[in-house]
């Protein structure tokens, strides 16, 4: 009984622990989701060119896309003092939501580099 009772407060006191954890994370809304939204897509172009899922031409395009993408972001966010407004974000996110959905195409339509697969 005395083991039973120690392993629930034990998983109890991790539990706390954890949302402690996640209550001191960054605001999902703030600087980063953009930032971390543009890296996680550069990985999925990358691992796609690896992959030999993209020509050359696809991942050319979609890289040149998302550069004028970050230097967008970087640009407002230099006019307005390192910050992106609520419209911006959401703007930017329409934005990276349409790249998103133009790299599964791209990665998922029938072309594939020679000398792969």
């Amino acid at each position: 009984m005395k083991k039973l009772f120690f392993a629930v407060v034990v998983l109890c006191g991790l539990g706390l622990t954890a949302n402690a954890q996640n209550t001191t994370t960054p605001n999902k809304e703030g600087k980063g989701e953009v930032n971390k939204r543009l890296e996680n897509q550069n990985d999925r172009i990358n691992q796609g060119a690896k992959s030999g899922e993209l020509t050359k031409n696809e991942t050319k395009t979609l890289r040149t896309e998302q550069k004028g993408l970050r230097s967008e972001v970087r640009a407002e966010r230099k006019a307005n003092g390192g910050h992106l407004n609520k419209q911006e974000r959401h703007n930017f996110n329409r934005q990276l939501n349409r790249e998103s959905r133009e790299i599964h195409r791209d990665k998922h339509n029938e072309r594939e580099r020679r000398g792969r697969k």
